[in-house]
Protein backbone atom coordinates (compact mmCIF):
# COMPACT_ATOMS: atom_id res chain seq x y z
CA UNK A 1 0.00 0.00 0.00
CA UNK A 2 1.39 3.24 -0.73
CA UNK A 3 1.46 6.10 1.79
CA UNK A 4 0.03 9.35 0.61
CA UNK A 5 -0.12 11.30 3.11
CA UNK A 6 1.34 14.81 3.07
CA UNK A 7 5.05 13.82 3.90
CA UNK A 8 4.74 11.30 1.27
CA UNK A 9 3.18 13.07 -1.78
CA UNK A 10 1.43 11.24 -4.96
CA UNK A 11 3.88 10.27 -7.26
CA UNK A 12 2.02 13.04 -9.87
CA UNK A 13 2.98 15.32 -7.13
CA UNK A 14 7.04 15.24 -7.58
CA UNK A 15 9.28 16.20 -9.64
CA UNK A 16 11.52 12.87 -9.45
CA UNK A 17 15.20 13.50 -11.36
CA UNK A 18 18.28 11.41 -11.30
CA UNK A 19 21.58 12.14 -12.72
CA UNK A 20 25.08 10.66 -12.17
CA UNK A 21 28.17 12.89 -11.59
CA UNK A 22 31.27 11.78 -12.20
CA UNK A 23 32.71 12.75 -8.64
CA UNK A 24 32.64 10.99 -5.17
CA UNK A 25 29.49 11.68 -3.17
CA UNK A 26 31.33 13.71 -0.51
CA UNK A 27 32.28 16.18 -3.36
CA UNK A 28 28.08 16.27 -4.57
CA UNK A 29 27.20 16.31 -0.73
CA UNK A 30 29.81 19.48 -0.27
CA UNK A 31 28.56 21.17 -3.45
CA UNK A 32 24.66 20.94 -1.67
CA UNK A 33 25.69 21.37 1.35
CA UNK A 34 28.75 24.53 1.16
CA UNK A 35 27.68 28.60 0.70
CA UNK A 36 29.93 29.00 -1.78
CA UNK A 37 29.64 26.00 -4.20
CA UNK A 38 26.05 25.78 -4.22
CA UNK A 39 25.53 29.26 -5.31
CA UNK A 40 28.04 28.48 -7.95
CA UNK A 41 26.04 25.65 -9.67
CA UNK A 42 22.26 26.28 -8.73
CA UNK A 43 19.68 27.94 -11.17
CA UNK A 44 19.03 27.76 -14.37
CA UNK A 45 20.96 29.49 -17.61
CA UNK A 46 20.92 32.92 -17.20
CA UNK A 47 20.70 33.29 -13.64
CA UNK A 48 23.60 33.80 -11.29
CA UNK A 49 23.44 33.60 -7.25
CA UNK A 50 24.27 36.75 -5.68
CA UNK A 51 24.38 35.80 -2.49
CA UNK A 52 24.18 32.80 -0.55
CA UNK A 53 23.75 31.66 3.53
CA UNK A 54 23.38 28.30 4.23
CA UNK A 55 23.96 25.88 7.57
CA UNK A 56 23.22 22.53 6.42
CA UNK A 57 22.02 20.94 9.79
CA UNK A 58 18.62 19.86 10.47
CA UNK A 59 17.03 22.78 11.47
CA UNK A 60 19.32 25.32 9.90
CA UNK A 61 18.47 27.74 7.16
CA UNK A 62 19.47 28.10 3.67
CA UNK A 63 18.63 31.45 1.39
CA UNK A 64 19.94 32.96 -1.31
CA UNK A 65 19.21 35.69 -3.93
CA UNK A 66 18.81 34.89 -7.71
CA UNK A 67 19.79 37.23 -10.19
CA UNK A 68 17.73 36.02 -13.86
CA UNK A 69 16.94 38.01 -16.55
CA UNK A 70 13.18 39.56 -15.59
CA UNK A 71 13.01 37.96 -11.81
CA UNK A 72 15.43 38.60 -9.20
CA UNK A 73 13.54 36.13 -6.38
CA UNK A 74 15.12 35.43 -2.94
CA UNK A 75 14.45 31.98 -1.66
CA UNK A 76 15.22 30.57 1.77
CA UNK A 77 14.01 27.43 3.68
CA UNK A 78 14.96 25.27 6.30
CA UNK A 79 16.94 21.70 6.77
CA UNK A 80 14.48 19.02 7.80
CA UNK A 81 16.94 16.46 7.70
CA UNK A 82 20.89 16.26 7.11
CA UNK A 83 23.02 13.01 6.95
CA UNK A 84 26.35 13.36 5.91
CA UNK A 85 26.95 12.57 2.85
CA UNK A 86 23.77 10.30 1.80
CA UNK A 87 20.82 12.74 2.30
CA UNK A 88 19.39 16.22 2.65
CA UNK A 89 16.11 17.09 2.77
CA UNK A 90 14.91 21.02 3.16
CA UNK A 91 11.87 22.74 2.98
CA UNK A 92 11.78 26.14 0.80
CA UNK A 93 9.94 28.65 -0.68
CA UNK A 94 9.83 32.48 -1.91
CA UNK A 95 11.13 34.89 0.12
CA UNK A 96 11.12 38.44 0.45
CA UNK A 97 14.42 40.65 0.92
CA UNK A 98 13.35 40.77 4.44
CA UNK A 99 13.35 37.16 4.48
CA UNK A 100 9.34 37.12 4.99
CA UNK A 101 7.69 33.99 3.25
CA UNK A 102 6.22 34.99 0.24
CA UNK A 103 3.82 33.98 -2.34
CA UNK A 104 5.26 33.39 -6.05
CA UNK A 105 2.98 35.47 -7.50
CA UNK A 106 5.47 38.41 -5.82
CA UNK A 107 8.16 37.33 -8.73
CA UNK A 108 5.26 37.41 -11.51
CA UNK A 109 4.43 33.29 -11.07
CA UNK A 110 1.75 31.84 -11.35
CA UNK A 111 -0.97 31.49 -8.09
CA UNK A 112 -1.08 27.81 -8.85
CA UNK A 113 2.46 27.99 -7.10
CA UNK A 114 3.18 26.21 -4.34
CA UNK A 115 4.01 28.25 -1.30
CA UNK A 116 6.51 25.81 0.02
CA UNK A 117 8.33 22.81 -1.67
CA UNK A 118 10.18 19.47 -0.04
CA UNK A 119 13.22 19.05 -1.73
CA UNK A 120 14.47 15.59 -0.99
CA UNK A 121 18.21 14.90 -2.20
CA UNK A 122 19.70 11.32 -2.01
CA UNK A 123 23.11 10.62 -3.09
CA UNK A 124 24.61 6.91 -3.67
CA UNK A 125 28.22 6.30 -4.27
CA UNK A 126 28.86 3.59 -7.12
CA UNK A 127 32.10 2.96 -8.46
CA UNK A 128 33.50 6.71 -7.54
CA UNK A 129 30.69 8.29 -9.23
CA UNK A 130 27.40 9.99 -7.06
CA UNK A 131 24.02 8.53 -8.01
CA UNK A 132 21.87 11.49 -7.36
CA UNK A 133 18.06 11.43 -7.25
CA UNK A 134 16.69 14.66 -6.33
CA UNK A 135 12.67 14.90 -5.32
CA UNK A 136 10.80 17.93 -5.25
CA UNK A 137 7.10 18.26 -3.70
CA UNK A 138 5.02 20.56 -6.57
CA UNK A 139 1.21 20.12 -7.73
CA UNK A 140 0.01 17.99 -10.58
CA UNK A 141 -2.02 20.90 -11.78
CA UNK A 142 1.49 23.92 -11.17
CA UNK A 143 1.43 25.43 -14.50
CA UNK A 144 5.54 26.21 -13.93
CA UNK A 145 6.30 22.46 -13.58
CA UNK A 146 8.10 21.70 -16.75
CA UNK A 147 10.19 24.64 -15.84
CA UNK A 148 10.92 23.85 -12.76
CA UNK A 149 11.87 20.92 -14.33
CA UNK A 150 14.24 22.60 -17.25
CA UNK A 151 15.66 24.67 -14.44
CA UNK A 152 16.71 21.93 -12.38
CA UNK A 153 18.29 20.26 -15.57
CA UNK A 154 20.47 23.58 -16.72
CA UNK A 155 21.26 23.42 -12.53
CA UNK A 156 22.58 19.69 -12.82
CA UNK A 157 24.53 20.71 -15.68
CA UNK A 158 26.21 23.41 -14.40
CA UNK A 159 26.50 21.08 -10.79
CA UNK A 160 27.98 18.50 -13.03
CA UNK A 161 30.77 21.34 -14.81
CA UNK A 162 31.74 22.29 -11.23
CA UNK A 163 32.29 18.45 -10.23
CA UNK A 164 34.35 18.48 -12.91
CA UNK A 165 36.96 20.81 -12.00
CA UNK A 166 39.80 19.93 -9.94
Amino acid sequence: MIDHSPTTPAADERIVMKRVFAAPRERVFAAWTTAEHFARWFGPDGCTTEACTLDARPGGSLRFHMLCEGMEPWIGGTYREVVAPERIVLRWGFQDEAGNRVHATTYGLSEQHPLETVVTVTLVERDGRTEMTMEQTVPRDFPERDQMRAGWTMGFNHLAALLATP
